[in-house]
């Protein structure tokens, strides 16, 4: 069993009944794993992270091309993550991740993307859903936020 420390608004979160760290498997683990890829730069050292900043440094282009770009980046990312729990011998069934079943994007304006995105994983009755955004900023930095899972898309 695979098991990684529960990351909640970016610290970790710690049981109030034991005072330990809380650990997430399964899909709340696969569900944690993706939001951390997407979120993560890039780095061709450890080959780990997506080319969101891309979409910060790429030329303006029309919203329809921007939504595509940002699936493409997304994919790629989750391509990643899918290799990566290929390789781990404590990876199990719930967290495997076999293909992105759904994603979609919504523009919210101001440079801020929403995406919604559903997973299908190795273990037919586990179900992967992630609702996140993305922020452009103009000083090349890409500013994340989890959202509300009441969005409607």
């Amino acid at each position: 069993m695979s098991s990684t420390p529960y990351i909640l608004n970016g610290d970790l979160y710690i049981s109030a009944d034991s005072g330990r760290i809380y650990l997430v498997d399964g899909v709340d683990k696969c569900s944690q794993d993706v939001a951390e890829i997407l979120y993560t730069p890039y780095s061709t050292v450890t080959g780990y992270g997506s080319d969101l900043i891309d979409v910060v440094n790429y030329p303006v282009m029309a919203k329809g091309a921007m939504q595509n770009f940002i699936k493409l980046k997304i994919s790629e990312a989750i391509d990643r993550l899918k290799n990566m729990q290929r390789e781990d011998p404590f990876s199990t069934i719930d967290e495997r991740i076999l293909n992105i079943r759904n994603l979609q994007l919504k523009h919210a304006g101001n440079n801020t993307y929403l995406f919604y995105l559903q997973l299908d994983v190795e273990d037919p009755t586990a179900d992967v859903e992630n609702v996140l955004a993305i922020k452009m900023l103009h000083n090349s930095q890409v500013d994340v936020v989890d959202l509300l899972n009441n969005l409607e898309f």
